[in-house]
Protein backbone atom coordinates (compact mmCIF):
# COMPACT_ATOMS: atom_id res chain seq x y z
CA UNK A 1 0.00 0.00 0.00
CA UNK A 2 1.49 3.37 -0.89
CA UNK A 3 1.30 6.50 1.02
CA UNK A 4 -0.80 7.42 -2.24
CA UNK A 5 -2.84 5.25 -2.11
CA UNK A 6 -3.46 5.38 2.01
CA UNK A 7 -4.03 8.84 1.10
CA UNK A 8 -7.28 8.35 -1.05
CA UNK A 9 -8.62 6.50 1.65
CA UNK A 10 -11.85 7.90 3.29
CA UNK A 11 -12.34 6.01 6.15
CA UNK A 12 -11.19 2.07 8.20
CA UNK A 13 -13.06 -0.09 5.48
CA UNK A 14 -11.54 1.39 2.45
CA UNK A 15 -8.24 0.52 4.02
CA UNK A 16 -9.30 -2.95 5.03
CA UNK A 17 -10.46 -3.48 1.41
CA UNK A 18 -6.97 -2.77 -0.03
CA UNK A 19 -5.04 -4.61 3.10
CA UNK A 20 -7.29 -7.52 3.00
CA UNK A 21 -6.58 -7.30 -0.85
CA UNK A 22 -2.92 -7.25 -0.59
CA UNK A 23 -2.88 -10.22 2.36
CA UNK A 24 -5.37 -12.25 -0.28
CA UNK A 25 -2.54 -11.99 -2.45
CA UNK A 26 0.18 -14.03 -0.14
CA UNK A 27 -3.20 -16.31 0.92
CA UNK A 28 -3.95 -17.29 -2.84
CA UNK A 29 0.29 -17.90 -3.18
CA UNK A 30 0.04 -15.38 -6.46
CA UNK A 31 3.55 -14.28 -6.17
CA UNK A 32 4.67 -18.03 -7.06
CA UNK A 33 1.90 -18.23 -9.47
CA UNK A 34 2.85 -15.41 -11.85
CA UNK A 35 5.57 -17.47 -13.18
CA UNK A 36 3.90 -19.33 -16.29
CA UNK A 37 5.01 -22.55 -15.09
CA UNK A 38 3.96 -22.28 -11.78
CA UNK A 39 1.07 -25.81 -11.38
CA UNK A 40 -2.37 -24.54 -11.06
CA UNK A 41 -2.82 -26.00 -7.96
CA UNK A 42 -4.24 -23.24 -5.76
CA UNK A 43 -7.48 -21.60 -5.01
CA UNK A 44 -7.44 -19.95 -8.73
CA UNK A 45 -9.74 -22.73 -10.42
CA UNK A 46 -11.71 -23.32 -7.89
CA UNK A 47 -12.64 -19.79 -7.34
CA UNK A 48 -13.37 -19.38 -11.00
CA UNK A 49 -15.61 -22.34 -11.52
CA UNK A 50 -17.43 -23.13 -8.34
CA UNK A 51 -17.54 -19.75 -6.82
CA UNK A 52 -18.16 -17.24 -9.49
CA UNK A 53 -19.83 -19.19 -11.40
CA UNK A 54 -22.43 -19.89 -8.68
CA UNK A 55 -22.68 -16.39 -7.76
CA UNK A 56 -24.01 -15.58 -10.93
CA UNK A 57 -20.92 -13.20 -11.67
CA UNK A 58 -19.60 -14.14 -15.60
CA UNK A 59 -16.36 -16.72 -14.25
CA UNK A 60 -13.46 -14.66 -14.99
CA UNK A 61 -11.51 -16.95 -17.62
CA UNK A 62 -11.74 -14.20 -20.38
CA UNK A 63 -9.81 -12.25 -17.97
CA UNK A 64 -7.22 -14.87 -17.60
CA UNK A 65 -6.71 -16.44 -21.19
CA UNK A 66 -6.41 -12.45 -22.81
CA UNK A 67 -3.64 -10.89 -23.83
CA UNK A 68 -0.38 -11.68 -22.73
CA UNK A 69 0.35 -14.62 -20.29
CA UNK A 70 1.68 -12.68 -17.55
CA UNK A 71 -0.78 -9.74 -18.06
CA UNK A 72 -3.89 -11.98 -18.50
CA UNK A 73 -2.76 -14.03 -15.68
CA UNK A 74 -2.00 -10.70 -13.06
CA UNK A 75 -5.64 -9.79 -13.87
CA UNK A 76 -7.09 -12.93 -13.14
CA UNK A 77 -4.88 -13.11 -9.71
CA UNK A 78 -6.39 -9.35 -8.82
CA UNK A 79 -9.62 -10.64 -9.30
CA UNK A 80 -8.77 -13.59 -7.14
CA UNK A 81 -7.45 -11.41 -4.81
CA UNK A 82 -10.16 -9.25 -4.54
CA UNK A 83 -12.54 -11.75 -3.75
CA UNK A 84 -10.80 -14.19 -1.14
CA UNK A 85 -9.92 -9.83 0.14
CA UNK A 86 -13.22 -9.77 0.61
CA UNK A 87 -13.55 -12.26 3.01
CA UNK A 88 -10.58 -11.01 4.90
CA UNK A 89 -12.22 -7.56 5.65
CA UNK A 90 -15.87 -8.92 6.09
CA UNK A 91 -14.79 -11.60 9.00
CA UNK A 92 -12.53 -8.45 9.99
CA UNK A 93 -15.55 -6.68 11.14
CA UNK A 94 -14.93 -3.70 8.01
CA UNK A 95 -17.72 -3.12 5.15
CA UNK A 96 -16.14 -3.73 2.24
CA UNK A 97 -19.22 -1.91 0.02
CA UNK A 98 -18.04 0.88 1.82
CA UNK A 99 -14.71 -0.25 1.25
CA UNK A 100 -15.03 -0.89 -2.02
CA UNK A 101 -15.27 3.05 -2.80
CA UNK A 102 -12.39 3.41 -3.25
CA UNK A 103 -12.22 1.39 -6.50
CA UNK A 104 -14.74 4.10 -7.42
CA UNK A 105 -13.22 6.70 -6.68
CA UNK A 106 -9.81 5.71 -8.50
CA UNK A 107 -11.95 5.26 -11.34
CA UNK A 108 -13.66 8.80 -11.73
CA UNK A 109 -9.98 10.05 -10.33
CA UNK A 110 -8.26 9.74 -13.36
CA UNK A 111 -11.42 8.97 -15.69
CA UNK A 112 -10.31 5.51 -16.33
CA UNK A 113 -12.21 2.27 -15.67
CA UNK A 114 -8.73 0.46 -15.32
CA UNK A 115 -6.29 1.12 -12.87
CA UNK A 116 -2.78 2.83 -13.90
CA UNK A 117 -1.60 -0.70 -15.36
CA UNK A 118 -2.64 -2.99 -17.57
CA UNK A 119 -1.94 -5.70 -15.08
CA UNK A 120 -5.60 -4.70 -13.38
CA UNK A 121 -8.96 -5.81 -14.32
CA UNK A 122 -11.37 -3.13 -15.13
CA UNK A 123 -12.80 -1.43 -11.78
CA UNK A 124 -16.51 -2.25 -12.71
CA UNK A 125 -14.94 -6.29 -12.72
CA UNK A 126 -13.64 -5.38 -8.97
CA UNK A 127 -16.60 -3.94 -8.06
CA UNK A 128 -18.58 -7.28 -9.54
CA UNK A 129 -16.60 -9.39 -7.86
CA UNK A 130 -16.91 -7.63 -4.35
CA UNK A 131 -19.54 -7.43 -4.34
CA UNK A 132 -20.64 -10.71 -5.39
CA UNK A 133 -18.44 -12.27 -2.93
CA UNK A 134 -20.28 -9.83 -0.20
CA UNK A 135 -23.52 -11.37 -1.38
CA UNK A 136 -21.19 -15.04 -0.74
CA UNK A 137 -20.57 -14.20 2.40
CA UNK A 138 -24.25 -12.90 3.23
CA UNK A 139 -25.68 -15.75 2.18
CA UNK A 140 -23.14 -18.07 4.57
CA UNK A 141 -24.48 -15.69 7.55
CA UNK A 142 -27.76 -16.01 6.96
CA UNK A 143 -27.69 -20.11 7.17
CA UNK A 144 -25.99 -19.89 10.42
CA UNK A 145 -22.49 -20.23 9.14
CA UNK A 146 -19.03 -18.12 9.66
CA UNK A 147 -18.18 -17.01 6.19
CA UNK A 148 -15.92 -19.23 4.68
CA UNK A 149 -14.29 -19.77 1.54
CA UNK A 150 -14.74 -23.23 1.03
CA UNK A 151 -18.59 -23.44 2.43
CA UNK A 152 -18.17 -20.80 -1.10
CA UNK A 153 -16.86 -24.18 -2.99
CA UNK A 154 -19.06 -26.51 -1.26
CA UNK A 155 -22.30 -24.55 -2.65
CA UNK A 156 -21.21 -24.09 -5.90
CA UNK A 157 -21.63 -28.08 -6.37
Amino acid sequence: MTASLLAQARDDNEIATVLSHEAAHHVGGHIARMDANAPSHAFFPKFQAAILGASGVEPVIGDYGAGSGARARGRALELEADWIGTFIAERSGYDTAKGAGIYARSGAKTGRSTLVTSSHPSLSRRLEVVLAARSEIHRQRAAGLTPRLTYAEAAAR
